[in-house]
């Protein structure tokens, strides 16, 4: 179940009254919690109720709507998702040696999905990432992201 909790305030079960908790004034006050498609519970904290409900509201629709991106997916660095995609494909042995040669190759390796280094812009996060359920258990997929 979604829902955004106050973390300074509590309801007095005995009057009905907001009374301060142990966490009034530290910290982001509003914690917004959900579950993802594979059953993990998933929490941010904001400052604002406002946009702790926005982004559970955006959360529940990328799930309904089947693109939602598990931000743990992203990550996954070049080389671990080479190794898993490499394994299920069906290559020539030539093409295994240039394609592991290839990839043993590039300067991004053990970088993120998720970051992009562009010269002289800099690093650049993006949800590239995501995790698909096959027979095998999950995998890490690229996805389509519009900007």
């Amino acid at each position: 179940m979604a829902s955004v909790q106050d973390r300074w305030r509590r309801k007095d079960p005995s009057t009905g009254r907001l009374v301060p908790t142990e966490l009034d004034g530290k910290g982001l006050r509003y914690r917004a919690q959900f579950r993802d498609p594979s059953g993990r519970q998933v929490i941010k904290a904001f400052t604002l109720k406002r946009d702790a409900q926005r982004w559970l509201t955006d959360q529940a629709a990328h799930v309904a709507r089947g693109t939602y991106v598990d931000p743990s997916a992203g990550r996954t660095t070049f080389a671990e998702f080479y190794a898993d995609w490499s394994s299920r494909q069906v290559w020539a042995p030539g093409t295994v040696l240039a394609m592991n040669l290839a990839a043993g190759s590039v300067p991004f390796a053990d970088i993120p999905l998720r970051v992009t280094i562009q010269p002289g812009v800099g690093i650049q996060t993006f949800p590239l990432v995501s995790s698909v359920r096959t027979s095998k258990g999950r995998r890490p997929c690229l996805v389509a992201v519009d900007r």
